[in-house]
């Protein structure tokens, strides 16, 4: 008994054992063949995907650079001077000329006499909107697209300005959207037309005005046929993938629109550029056998991991970055910006190109007899005060291109840009009128005010953000010496170390 009992679990130890064996065995050749199976499908799906992330951050770029487009055409329309001929011209990145339009002349920037009134962005720009059209080759050849506004006095359209850019700038928006040889990206308009391309090697397209539904038109064709139904897909306002035979292969392409002006950008690759990625000596090396098999996809799954860690953990560093650089540029007591802002943001800003199109103005504020109003109602009085001024200051600069700032103590600096020499004096005594009007009581049973420094600088002249605070201070100082409660400005000079003549715009009361 004792002898077939043994036996017996003999006999089923090595049945469990050979069970055991068994389905590992068939785990491992499961494992096997779906990974050699599957593994050139999932890359293909991950690359796919990525193309789908590059097409999206495309139209994004394409997105940006229309809105600032528009936006340049709006500020440049509102500080536009109707009576000015010739139109001045104010380069920009890309920009080939400035056209104003009335209803009975255009004039344009450099000379040219082309009527452009019928144009569907004029006509839009009459009726009060901002409008795009292009890119498309004018009269001279030139690939332009334009972006036009109204030019609005006293509540009435006078005209329409209209800013003419390069039409290829989309073009280099979208050429790092490419994969190895044959990966293409390119942007057709709301007319099926093609406006830009990614490989200069395909510009005929653009050039040539390529445009799928008028070739079927004249002569069918199956290829055209199957890329016309991707594009209507995008004209439609649809995003998503697609596949057509091109050249004795198939062609996957990711498709997506471009809202606002209703083009739409593509992006695909040949399936055998898919295959090649595949082919490499990490996809050889895996299959060669089941274990190394195993092992790096072992390798892989953790790497994927520790990918997703770090991205996780950068993702986190950057949030922690950009509170902390909140913190590092604003004011704890006031909410302002501080005094290293103009070192890390203000000195970069003072450099776009938007200043140096235009106008801008500099102020510098101190309040009036601080150390005194400290000295009598005590610290946390003062702290009361200067939030007090802060917010009045952020009131008077609300609905300007500004940027308010605690220069330190109850010192403050606002810099104003696109803003004219008349409008920067009536400003420099509305803040004093502000000030005044809140009522604070003082130590010498008067109200609080403040004394205004002002810099302007016209748009013929190009000063320093330093300079431009030196002037500012130097006003400040004329202001104080004089009585205080009053807004003095200094001009820049029109050459360097000109003397600049001074003059003063005085507060509704002035306070000795």
């Amino acid at each position: 008994m004792k002898f077939r009992d043994k036996n017996q679990a003999v006999f089923l130890g090595i049945r469990v054992g050979f069970i055991f064996l068994i389905t590992v065995i068939i785990i491992i050749f499961a494992a096997y063949y779906t990974l050699s199976q599957n593994f050139q499908t999932l890359l293909a799906n991950y690359t796919i995907k990525l193309v789908q992330a590059m097409v999206a951050q495309g139209v994004d770029r394409v997105e940006s650079e229309l809105a600032i487009g528009r936006k340049e055409a709006a500020m440049s329309a509102a500080f536009f001077d109707t009576a000015g001929t010739p139109i001045p011209f104010f380069p920009g990145p890309d920009t080939v000329r400035m056209v104003y339009v009335t209803q009975t002349q255009t004039i344009a920037s450099d000379g040219r006499k082309q009527v452009i009134n019928d144009r569907p962005d004029i006509r839009a720009a009459f009726g009060g909107k901002i409008a795009v059209y292009g890119p498309y080759f004018n009269e001279r050849h030139e690939f332009v697209i334009c972006y036009s506004a109204p030019v609005i006095r006293n509540g009435k359209i006078r005209g329409a300005l209209s800013i003419e850019k390069n039409g290829y700038t989309f073009c280099r928006l979208i050429e790092s959207i490419r994969f190895i040889n044959t990966g293409e990206s390119y942007i057709i308009n709301a007319e099926g037309t093609d406006i830009a391309v990614s490989d200069p090697r395909h510009m005929e397209w653009v050039t040539s005005q390529y445009n799928a539904k008028k070739i079927l038109s004249g002569q069918e064709d199956a290829v055209t046929r199957s890329i016309l139904e991707l594009e209507q897909k995008g004209l439609d306002g649809e995003k998503g993938i697609g596949t057509y035979f091109w050249k004795n292969g198939l062609v996957y392409v990711i498709y997506e629109p471009i809202p606002s002006v209703g083009w739409v950008l593509f992006g695909g690759l040949r399936e055998e550029e898919l295959a090649a990625m595949t082919q490499s000596v990490f996809f050889t090396s895996i299959s060669g056998g089941p274990t190394l098999k195993i092992c790096l996809a072992v390798v892989l799954l953790l790497t994927v991991l520790i990918i997703y860690w770090i991205i996780s953990s950068m993702k986190k560093s950057a949030e922690i970055n950009k509170k902390l650089e909140i913190i590092a540029n604003h004011d704890a007591l006031t909410g302002l910006l501080n005094r290293r802002f103009i070192e890390t943001g203000l000195a970069e800003v003072w450099k776009y190109p938007v200043r140096a199109s235009g106008q801008a103005a500099l102020f510098m504020l101190d309040i009036d007899n601080f150390k005194k109003y400290n000295d009598f109602y005590g610290h946390l009085k003062g702290d009361d005060c200067l939030r007090q001024i802060a917010a009045t200051l952020k009131k008077a600069f609300d609905g300007y291109n500004s940027y308010v700032i605690r220069y330190g103590g109850e010192e403050f600096i606002a810099v104003v840009f696109l803003v004219e020499r008349k409008l920067t004096l009536e400003l420099g005594d509305k803040i004093c009128r502000m000030v005044e009007n809140e009522a604070l009581p003082n130590a010498d049973g008067g109200v609080v005010t403040v004394s205004v420094g002002m810099c302007h600088m016209p748009s013929t002249v190009d000063v320093s953000l330093t300079e431009c605070i030196q002037i500012a201070d130097k006003a400040l100082y004329e202001a104080k010496k004089g009585g205080k409660n009053r807004a003095v400005m200094l001009d820049v000079p029109q050459q360097a170390h000109d003397a600049a003549p001074l003059q003063e715009f005085f507060g509704s009361t002035t306070i000795s």
